[in-house]
């Protein structure tokens, strides 16, 4: 029963998530637009979704700790806060603070934790940026 009313609520979230991506431009004359990739995730999650539905027997929740679901809710805290200082950081400096928070909320050292978060900023910027020519937002604090 929890593992249906999971699913649910991951088909849900996925419903309005790709019902907000798709009002983003899926192409461009030079490539995909910013819609592309977020409608992509929209619908692997309404799939997620569906699978833990209707998937008999197959799927099984383990009970989780209280710590568990702590760094859970701390993670998805640090998604609302990417999106929030998005538009005044920029997409690297807040990557980058994303990336360093939840590898140190998991047990990363610091030193670890600030290379890995630096180093996947400037790749993810570098796929999106250079190689598919998609804009990331700058934020307001540095232009």
């Amino acid at each position: 029963m929890a593992t249906r009313l999971l699913g649910v609520g991951i088909l849900l979230f996925g419903a309005l998530y790709l019902a907000l991506a798709a009002q983003l431009p899926m192409h461009t004359l030079a490539g995909p637009g910013a819609g592309f990739f977020p409608v992509a995730v929209g619908v692997l999650l309404i799939a997620s979704g569906a699978v833990a539905v209707f998937a008999r027997g197959v799927l099984h929740l383990e009970p989780t700790s209280r710590l568990g679901l702590a760094k859970v809710a701390a993670t998805l805290a640090g998604l609302f806060a990417f999106c929030a200082l998005l538009p005044v950081l920029g997409y690297l400096a807040s990557a980058v603070l994303l990336c360093v928070a939840a590898l140190r909320l998991f047990g990363t050292s610091w030193r670890a934790s600030l290379a890995i978060g630096g180093a996947l900023a400037l790749v993810t910027w570098a796929i999106f940026v250079p190689l598919l020519g998609l804009t990331l937002p700058a934020g307001s604090l540095f232009s």
